[in-house]
C-alpha cells in the first residue's frame, strides 16, 4: 500500500481504531448501566485523535509536505467509508457494518480500503488483547502522545508554522516551536531559496532572529 507520507496514513488508521474503541466503550457502559464518563486516559486519546484528524482536514500543511496527495488519500478513505455505510440509519448500524465489512484486510485492497480495514483490525486487536478498559485506554493515550510528539509535531514547513504564529497559531504550531527551539527535535533544514545556507537558517532561528512570514527567511535586524 502506497501512502504519500506514513504519518497521514497512520493518523487515519489510529483515528479509526480509537473512534471504534470509543463506540465499543459506550456500548459496554450502557449494558452495565454505567455513566458514559470518559476516563482521563480515554479523554487524552480521543482528544488527540480528533485533533490530528482535524489537522489532516483543515491544516495538512502543518504535518506533511505532500498536501495534495494527503487530501486525495483522505477523500479516498471517506469515499470508501461512505459507500459502505450509505444504507445505515444509526450510529450503531454504522459501526456494526464497518466492523463486519472491513474486519479482514486483503492483499488486493486498494490503499483507501486498506486504511479503513487496518483501523478496524487494530480496534479488534486492542479490544481482544486489552479487555480491561483502563489498560486499553492507557495504551491508546500513550500511543497518541508519543505519536504526536515524534511524528506529527516535527515538520519541515517552517513558513506554514510562522504564518500560524503570526495569527495566534494552532496548538501543533506552538508545540513545534517549543520542541524545535528547545532542541528536542532536529529538523532537516533546507535553504531559504535565496542562497542562504541551511545551517545559517537554523542558527538564526535558534538565536531568535525575526522571520519573514511569507518565506521563513531571517529578517535584517
Amino acid at each position: 500500500m502506497r501512502i504519500p507520507k506514513p504519518t497521514i496514513g497512520n493518523i487515519l488508521i489510529l483515528h479509526i481504531a480509537t473512534t471504534i474503541c470509543g463506540w465499543k466503550q459506550q456500548q459496554a457502559d450502557q449494558v452495565h448501566g454505567k455513566n458514559n464518563n470518559r476516563t482521563e486516559a480515554q479523554e487524552t486519546a480521543s482528544t488527540i485523535s480528533e485533533y490530528c484528524a482535524y489537522l489532516i482536514c483543515y491544516a495538512p500543511e502543518l504535518i506533511t509536505d505532500n498536501i495534495y496527495e494527503a487530501q486525495l488519500l483522505l477523500e479516498g478513505v471517506q469515499r470508501r467509508a461512505r459507500r459502505c455505510l450509505k444504507d445505515c440509519h444509526s450510529e450503531d448500524d454504522m459501526y456494526t457494518k464497518l466492523a463486519s465489512r472491513f474486519s479482514k484486510p486483503k492483499e488486493e485492497d486498494d490503499e483507501y480500503k486498506a486504511i479503513v480495514a487496518q483501523g478496524v483490525k487494530l480496534s479488534e486487536l486492542l479490544t481482544s488483547k486489552f479487555p480491561d478498559e483502563a489498560g486499553r485506554w492507557g495504551l491508546l493515550a500513550e500511543l497518541w502522545v508519543k505519536f504526536l510528539l515524534s511524528n506529527v509535531a516535527p515538520s519541515n514547513n517552517i513558513a506554514a508554522h510562522v504564518k500560524r504564529l503570526a495569527s495566534d497559531g494552532e496548538f501543533i504550531t506552538h508545540l513545534w516551536a517549543f520542541m524545535t527551539q528547545g532542541g528536542f527535535v532536529k529538523q532537516p533544514w533546507v535553504p531559504c531559496g535565496d542562497g542562504t545556507p541551511a545551517k545559517d537558517t537554523q542558527r538564526d532561528l535558534e538565536a531568535g532572529s525575526p522571520q519573514d512570514v511569507e518565506t521563513g527567511r531571517p529578517q535584517d535586524r
